[in-house]
């Protein structure tokens, strides 16, 4: 786009022979590839070329029937009466810019799209559609000398194309206004160039901006604006503040797409609004970038190592809700003053009040200057390009497709837009009315609905009190049965399922709430929004203001206790069925549901221990144990756990064992070896206090676990032969296998391969009758190290190779990391360093990601021994004396099966280093902390991996 507006000499004129075309529209937006450069480079020169450029096009469009209304800069904007007519416009005006010699400037590449819907021109002649918003989005993802086509408009032109032209689908694509993913079609003209690069869509980067409903209307301008603070070097949090309602969300959506190409390294979307606890705003950071904790590493050092130099925006959405929020604002500021590359785009009704932030106040929409007549088509279409009105309207056809501004409603629609003060939300709850009451009968409701609010306050109500206002009324209008589901459903945090709406209603005080007709009222009224998540199934939810409502109306019921405690049971009962699918083989869908209900769990814990601490608090606290081991939520799980535990102090013996084993289990994978060992061994005198020999044994096998860890060997044999025994005693084939496993880790330790070879060959195949992928996984990496250690490569990489597959496919990092790390050990004794080296840094990089200490200890021995290969001694012996430190602060010693490949790597690089050298590179490998410790690992794999090999 040129940077400059054209000077008096080269005016803007529309198409002289043709009128704007109304109804259904065809657009066509133009704009010139790398025009800043050019105007830059020579502005006089680029004059001379606009100018036989403008008359290319003008030509093209008025010569196929187009009315060219509007040019920005070089942008050239026309609407046609026929997709037809559109399309060849399109084809004579490309062939005719690639035909030209353009010998000042060299080719003008010229990028077009097209789209069509529904417009009608404003008197000037203009044309202010949404649909423009959605064509602008599609231009952008093109390139010069590209013709796109949307699947609107590629269905109306049909098979109607030039003579010789077709038209290629580029496969689905989100656009930069977040709408659902759109079939995007490409012309192929013939002599003209057809193969381009991927668009420039939202697939293209790295993103988890969540997909929008409707379009947004009337705040270019804002977007604009937090784009450009967004790039100002001193600017490191643009904070949206304003009242409920506004739309401060959705800007920031906007925004936020619309500054992918300014973050190569991502643009991620927090959503806090079902979380109060500050505490927890790090853990959803964490969680929405897929950063773990464990190994006794801090979930903050986690997630400022994933940041490390990444380009990165942050939008953390309703920061308000959080409890400090002085605290909030703490870790905010920590983060961005530990990343100097990472910006944070944040909502909120206060600022922050931290350093480099900007506050950017979003206002609500413009509205109608009052008394405005409304004598015809004119002066409705004037008052349509106001942004509140045009959002009524927008949202009311959606509601009723038939219905239309007409001179005869336009007054109250406008005088509608002004009593609620142009504020987005309001004004939706308001429009969704369309489907049963006209704009008068709306206008009159409501009014009386905002007077009453107006007499109780004194004055006259504020834009907080006219959104409540709003909410109310439209409640209000609601039948009995789908007021208490509304009121109902506010107990939900972070969105539900039907199936869970249905759950909760039928333990509430009247269980004949139809929950399906009840949340199709709701959606079709606005007050809940219903969204596809990513197994694309339904799910519904409220905005925040919304339910703060809903939570009003319940309490003032007197129905929030049965509500709250209804709602821990379905959290409850949901974790606890579906904690045998966690180890199935679609442990990948179930923990994803898992992670969905995540604000969910909190809400319901929560209540449920502070209410029922002895009973339903423990049982739901304790049921979540394996999704927060297995989703890496150490921490919190942790938290949760003790919290729990201190509180149920007349909780049943066997529930806090049950509680004490999730416990250890957490604590083990925070490399707090001696808490789990404690933990474990408590729950363990329970169950055999009891009698209970399932639960002993999975306890047992556990403890043998963290004594092997520990390098008592003999104790750890002993407990797994037990564990072992009483999984076949009660037929139980997983924890069976589960023991095979365990048993032969300890026993290969002890120096006896054969006997750990034919326990692991019997667990995998149980493993693998079970459908147990997570576990076949884990024994298939075992059994791979056990063939390289007796001589079988060529096994062993098969192995491995499985493993690797299973754990890719299910999206198991911490599985994926172990089977890299492996292959890189088996790999690097051959002499393909480069192949090594770049899979121990893949490996690294996930147990960075999962702070998996005890894993990352391994990555260091790996390319410590990798570096010594490469001629890289003195490096490698810094990793091994960084290997030394983690392993002496974990309390976790070399197991044997790993010492004759740990022995190996020191040596290569003692083998060559005087005695001073070694020890004081090693000296300052223990000095390093982890987090410098993995970066200079890292940086060591990268540089053998980039090596070029010598010549021969």
């Amino acid at each position: 786009m040129m940077p400059i507006s054209p000077s008096p000499d080269h005016p803007i004129t529309r198409s002289p022979s043709n009128s704007p075309p109304s109804g259904t529209v065809t657009f066509l937006f133009t704009d010139i590839e790398g025009s800043t450069r050019l105007w830059e480079r020579d502005a006089g020169v680029m004059w001379r070329a606009l100018d036989r450029h403008n008359a290319i096009l003008g030509e093209a469009i008025s010569a196929h029937g187009g009315y060219h209304f509007k040019t920005i800069g070089d942008a050239f904007q026309a609407a046609f009466a026929r997709a037809g007519d559109a399309v060849a416009a399109c084809v004579a005006a490309q062939r005719a810019l690639e035909a030209e010699p353009w010998s000042e400037t060299g080719p003008l590449r010229v990028r077009m799209a097209l789209h069509c819907g529904a417009a009608e021109p404003s008197p000037n002649g203009d044309y202010l559609a949404p649909s423009l918003n959605r064509l602008a989005r599609l231009l952008a993802t093109g390139y010069g000398s590209q013709v796109l086509l949307s699947t609107a408009l590629r269905e109306v032109v049909g098979e109607h194309l030039p003579a010789g032209v077709s038209a290629i689908s580029l496969g689905k694509h989100r656009l930069r206004d977040l709408l659902a993913a759109e079939e995007v079609w490409q012309l192929v003209i013939p002599g003209l160039p057809a193969t381009f690069p991927p668009l420039k869509s939202l697939e293209g980067h790295p993103t988890n901006l969540p997909r929008q409903a409707t379009d947004l209307i009337g705040r270019d301008q804002d977007v604009a604006a937090v784009r450009e603070l967004l790039g100002e070097a001193a600017t490191r949090l643009v904070t949206l503040t304003g009242p409920g309602g506004v739309g401060k969300t959705r800007l920031a959506l906007a925004a936020a797409a619309e500054s992918l190409e300014a973050f190569p390294d991502g643009v991620f979307f927090v959503a806090l609004a079902g979380i109060e606890d500050a505490t927890l705003l790090l853990p959803e950071i964490a969680a929405v970038l897929g950063v773990r904790e464990g190994g006794g590493l801090s979930l903050e050092a986690s997630v400022l190592a994933y940041f490390g130099e990444k380009r990165l925006l942050l939008v953390l959405d309703n920061l308000e809700q959080l409890r400090p929020f002085q605290d909030a604002a703490a870790v905010v500021a920590g983060l961005l003053e530990a990343t100097p590359a990472v910006r944070v785009l944040a909502t909120s009704r206060a600022p922050l009040r931290i350093r480099a932030e900007r506050e950017w106040l979003v206002a609500p929409l413009a509205t109608p200057a009052a008394g405005a007549a409304m004598r015809g088509d004119a002066d409705v279409a004037s008052l349509a390009a106001n942004p509140a009105v045009a959002l009524f309207v927008e949202r009311a056809r959606a509601a009723r497709p038939a219905w239309t501004l007409t001179p005869a409603n336009a007054v109250e629609v406008a005088e509608i837009a002004r009593r609620l003060d142009g504020l987005p939300l309001a004004i939706e709850l308001a429009a969704a009315r369309i489907r049963v009451l006209m704009p008068a009968d709306i206008l009159r409701r409501l009014g009386d609905a905002l007077d009453l609010l107006a007499v109780r306050s004194g004055d006259r109500p504020d834009r907080q009190q006219t959104l409540r206002a709003a909410i109310a009324w439209s409640h209000d209008l609601l039948r009995a049965d789908d007021r208490a589901a509304f009121r109902r459903l506010g107990v939900f945090s972070g969105g539900f399922t039907l199936e869970a709406a249905e759950a909760v209603f039928a333990e509430t005080p009247d269980p004949r709430v139809d929950a399906l007709d009840a949340i199709a009222t709701l959606v079709e009224q606005s007050l809940v929004r219903s969204e596809e998540d990513a197994d694309f199934a339904s799910r519904y939810r409220m905005l925040e203001t919304v339910r703060a409502f809903a939570q009003e109306e319940l309490a003032s019921c007197g129905e929030d206790a049965e509500l709250r405690t209804a709602h821990a049971r379905w959290a409850e009962s949901f974790a606890r069925d579906s904690d045998e699918h966690v180890l199935g083989p679609d442990s990948g869908e179930w923990l994803s549901r898992y992670e969905r209900e995540h604000d969910n769990f909190r809400a319901a814990l929560g209540w449920a221990i502070d209410h029922d601490p002895n009973d339903l608090g423990l049982r739901a606290t304790e049921s979540l144990w394996r999704f927060w081991e297995l989703h890496g939520h150490y921490a919190e799980g942790r938290s949760w756990l003790t919290r729990a535990l201190a509180a149920a102090e007349g909780a049943s013996q066997k529930l806090r064992a049950l509680a004490l084993d999730g416990f250890g289990s957490i604590a083990w994978r925070q490399g707090d070896l001696l808490a789990a060992a404690l933990a474990y061994e408590e729950s363990l005198a329970t169950w055999r206090a009891s009698g209970e020999r399932r639960s002993a044994g999975g306890t047992l096998s556990n403890l043998g676990t963290v004594r092997e860890l520990q390098g008592d060997y003999e104790t750890a044999q002993v407990l797994q032969e037990e564990a072992l025994a009483i999984a076949r005693e009660i037929g139980d084939p997983l924890r069976v296998a589960q023991a095979l496993n365990n048993l032969a880790l300890v026993v290969w330790n002890k120096g006896d391969t054969t006997r750990a070879t034919a326990l692991m060959e019997e667990s995998v195949a149980i493993k693998r009758r079970a459908g147990n992928r997570v576990g076949t996984a884990v024994t298939l990496s075992n059994l791979a190290m056990l063939a390289d250690e007796a001589g079988d490569a060529e096994r062993a990489i098969r192995y491995m190779e499985e493993a690797l597959a299973i754990d890719r496919e299910l999206g198991n990092p911490d599985g994926i990391a172990h089977s890299l790390g492996n292959l890189a050990s088996m790999i690097s004794p051959t002499g393909d360093l480069k192949q090594a080296a770049a899979l121990d840094a893949e490996a690294l990089e996930l147990r960075r990601d999962l702070g998996d200490q005890l894993s990352i200890v391994y990555s260091f021995d790996g390319i410590g021994a990798t570096a010594a290969r490469a001629g890289l001694p003195d490096a490698g012996t810094r990793l091994f004396g960084a290997a030394e430190r983690l392993r002496d602060e974990l309390g976790a010693p070399i197991p044997p099966s790993d010492r004759h490949r740990y022995d190996t790597g020191v040596a290569l690089s003692r083998a060559v280093m005087a005695d001073a050298a070694f020890f004081q590179a090693w000296a300052a490998g223990r000095a390093l902390n982890v987090d410098e410790a993995i970066a200079e690992a890292l940086h060591i794999a990268r540089e053998i991996a980039n090596t070029e090999a010598p010549p021969d």
